[in-house]
């Protein structure tokens, strides 16, 4: 169960970022899926998947010898939190940006800048939220969360 509460504050914070791409929304495989399908994939399964293995594994693994927060300790960036961040946004960043890439032949520079910037934001984020609750479970929701309201503000 996780531990603190302050945790929550960055909540907003994880939205913003998500409505700067900073998290992947699959738009193109949406229209094939009926609507029960497309909200277990995006709620469930893509949340799930890329908090288990950026905030879980990557995150965890660096987190062995390194200075975490805890819920009682004050602010900072760790070692652990900055570096899965930039593996998530070369993840984001991979997926957003390629597409559009090989559809259109180039992006301007300011489009690619947005959304490395926002999918760290996002992955600091939750790995502020992963060390001060000391689980990964609220990261999953507050995922899960920025994608949903994201999808419903664009696609609805």
């Amino acid at each position: 169960m996780p531990t603190g509460k302050d945790w929550w504050l960055l909540l907003p914070i994880s939205i913003l970022a998500a409505f700067a791409n900073g998290v992947y929304v699959p738009q193109r495989f949406s229209p094939l899926l009926n609507l029960e399908k497309t909200l277990i994939y995006m709620i469930l399964i893509i949340p799930l998947a890329s908090e288990l293995l950026f905030r879980s594994l990557a995150h965890g693994i660096l987190a062995k010898g390194a200075r975490i927060q805890s819920c009682r300790s004050e602010w900072f960036f760790s070692f652990p939190a900055i570096f899965s961040a930039i593996l998530y946004a070369a993840f984001v960043a991979y997926l957003v940006l390629l597409p559009n890439i090989l559809l259109q032949g180039y992006l301007p520079v300011k489009v690619v800048v947005i959304c490395i910037f926002a999918a760290i934001v996002f992955g600091m984020a939750a790995g502020f939220v992963r060390e001060r609750s000391q689980s990964v479970f609220p990261t999953i929701f507050f995922h899960a969360a920025a994608m949903t309201i994201f999808a419903i503000i664009n696609f609805i």
